[in-house]
């Protein structure tokens, strides 16, 4: 279970951290929330859409085709795509708001990522001033907020405008996402002179048109769900030859193997 605290110099002084090299922590969620500045990567590699929840819109990329774990994360907690979403590349940092609401940077002293040394990164240089990587996190989760309002903003237009619509039902995941939505095609098209030039100016249109082109990753997730229950129905077998490593640390794989 996460433990975050915040990070201060009498706390944290003597510590270092680790950079994330497993997903083990990743591995409960259906979907995450993402931001406009990733989706141009998201829609290569996941579904994504915006979900709702009373008046909230949260956009976010889709992990599981049925509301369960993760199908991202392999056995031995590998990233199992060519992207990883931001929201899981600072951790164990993530930012909370403080007393007087500024925000505060926090660490999850649970994560396994959190040492006494001598490997990682150090959270503070000797006379108390955050290090170099420590400040790089900050900038990063700094960026990823200042992104999230925008992208917000671009949700809220794109409700306003009448664009989104209900993932169907002859679509994978429309049975069980009953309040994912996702661009409506000819609603897009139908866009006023007006109403076009508004989305241009925000950057609304690349978002939409990634989330439509994040909708053919379908496919590929479902597979990546099937190959979780094979892999559990493989416990006592070696499987390693099924995984073929890449440069990046991610993960390919002979789908060949689970063919219909």
């Amino acid at each position: 279970m996460a433990a975050y605290v915040p990070v201060t110099p009498e706390r944290h002084g003597a510590k270092r951290w680790l950079r994330v090299r497993a997903y083990g922590f990743a591995r409960p969620p259906a979907v995450v929330p993402v931001v406009a500045a990733e989706m141009t990567k998201l829609a290569a590699a996941m579904p994504t859409g915006i979900l709702t929840a009373g008046d909230s819109l949260t956009p976010v990329a889709v992990l599981s085709p049925d509301g369960g774990r993760n199908a991202f994360v392999g056995p031995d907690e590998g990233w199992l795509a060519d992207y990883v979403p931001a929201a899981f590349r600072a951790y164990p940092f993530r930012l909370a708001v403080g007393p007087n609401g500024a925000p505060v940077l926090c660490v999850d002293e649970d994560s396994g990522l959190v040492t006494d040394g001598p490997d990682g990164e150090a959270f503070f240089e000797e006379e108390g001033r955050p290090s170099k990587a420590l400040r790089d996190i900050v900038r990063f989760l700094r960026a990823i907020e200042e992104d999230r309002r925008g992208t917000l903003e671009v949700a809220g237009l794109l409700q306003q405008y009448g664009l989104l619509s209900r993932v169907g039902s002859e679509t994978s995941g429309g049975a069980q996402y009953k309040n994912l939505l996702q661009i409506n095609q000819d609603a897009l098209r139908s866009l006023t002179h007006d109403q076009f030039v508004e989305l241009q100016r925000l950057n609304g249109l690349a978002f939409a048109y990634c989330q439509v082109i994040s909708m053919q990753q379908w496919p590929k997730l479902n597979k990546l769900a099937e190959l979780a229950v094979k892999l559990e129905q493989r416990k006592a077998q070696n499987v390693s030859s099924i995984f073929t490593p890449t440069g990046g640390g991610e993960i390919d794989i002979d789908w060949s193997q689970f063919k219909a």
